[in-house]
């Protein structure tokens, strides 16, 4: 739940702390999802969250996240969107940085939470085939191109696996 997340999150910091959530695009449902249970975690244990629908000129929403010290940053954004580099300016800065694994990128000294996308795929193809589908379609705005999105291998690998037209994907 919610509440296990920020639980890894704590870093001691005093009441009425603040939380910052860096997003690319605030209309994805996974993001809006994961954002919602952050806050309501957040709340519970007295952080305020801020949420930056971020771009244009990121400086800007760095310099202001820097400035205003900040407890803690969760980015739900692609590194095309915020760089390493970014984040490791942050982490130097002092503001304890907390990424998506699915950046497909890893910086020394942030810290990352990763969403069991295969398990998941591979659970509902399951839970289809007991319910006696045969024919499983998957479909998604990313390709085989998109390198931190594998639902579709994990979705081809599951219909293998139950001896399925895996080509539906």
């Amino acid at each position: 739940g919610p509440g296990q997340f920020l639980g890894k999150f704590d870093y001691n910091m005093a009441a009425e702390g603040s939380l910052d959530v860096w997003t690319n695009d605030i209309t994805n449902v996974y993001q809006v999802e994961v954002i919602k249970g952050l806050q309501e975690a957040a709340l519970a244990n007295d952080y305020i969250v801020y949420v930056f629908d971020a771009f244009g000129n990121i400086d800007k929403y760095l310099q202001h996240i820097v400035s205003r010290q900040v407890d803690g940053l969760f980015v739900v954004a692609a590194p095309a969107a915020l760089p390493d580099e970014k984040l490791a300016e942050l982490r130097d800065s002092g503001i304890k940085v907390l990424a998506d694994y699915s950046r497909g990128t890893f910086v020394p000294g942030v810290s990352y939470i990763m969403s069991d996308l295969k398990g998941g795929v591979e659970r509902a193809i399951n839970y289809l085939y007991r319910m006696g589908h045969r024919k499983i379609g998957y479909l998604s705005g990313f390709d085989d191109a998109c390198y931190y999105d594998i639902r579709l291998s994990a979705f081809r690998e599951a219909m293998r696996k139950l001896n399925l037209d895996d080509t539906a994907g």
